[in-house]
Protein backbone atom coordinates (compact mmCIF):
# COMPACT_ATOMS: atom_id res chain seq x y z
CA UNK A 1 0.00 0.00 0.00
CA UNK A 2 3.01 2.28 0.35
CA UNK A 3 4.20 1.71 -3.21
CA UNK A 4 3.60 3.87 -6.28
CA UNK A 5 0.12 2.42 -6.89
CA UNK A 6 -2.70 4.47 -5.43
CA UNK A 7 -4.73 1.98 -3.39
CA UNK A 8 -6.89 2.71 -0.35
CA UNK A 9 -7.56 -0.85 0.87
CA UNK A 10 -5.42 -3.92 1.41
CA UNK A 11 -5.55 -7.43 2.86
CA UNK A 12 -2.62 -8.92 4.73
CA UNK A 13 -2.74 -12.71 5.12
CA UNK A 14 -0.68 -15.77 5.92
CA UNK A 15 -3.40 -18.04 4.51
CA UNK A 16 -4.98 -18.69 7.91
CA UNK A 17 -5.47 -15.21 9.36
CA UNK A 18 -6.53 -12.06 7.52
CA UNK A 19 -6.24 -8.35 8.29
CA UNK A 20 -8.11 -5.67 6.33
CA UNK A 21 -6.22 -2.36 6.14
CA UNK A 22 -7.15 1.14 5.00
CA UNK A 23 -4.96 4.12 4.32
CA UNK A 24 -7.81 6.55 3.72
CA UNK A 25 -7.82 7.37 7.44
CA UNK A 26 -4.14 7.24 8.40
CA UNK A 27 -3.32 7.24 12.09
CA UNK A 28 -1.24 9.98 13.72
CA UNK A 29 2.01 8.26 12.61
CA UNK A 30 0.94 8.07 8.96
CA UNK A 31 0.41 4.31 9.15
CA UNK A 32 -2.45 2.30 7.70
CA UNK A 33 -5.37 1.53 10.01
CA UNK A 34 -6.40 -2.05 10.71
CA UNK A 35 -10.16 -2.30 10.14
CA UNK A 36 -10.70 -6.00 10.85
CA UNK A 37 -8.78 -9.12 11.78
CA UNK A 38 -10.23 -12.61 11.43
CA UNK A 39 -9.25 -16.23 10.86
CA UNK A 40 -10.55 -18.97 8.60
CA UNK A 41 -12.60 -20.36 11.50
CA UNK A 42 -14.51 -17.06 11.63
CA UNK A 43 -15.66 -17.31 8.00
Amino acid sequence: MRQVLQVDWGILTNGKEFEVLSKSGLDENGEEISLATFGLDDL
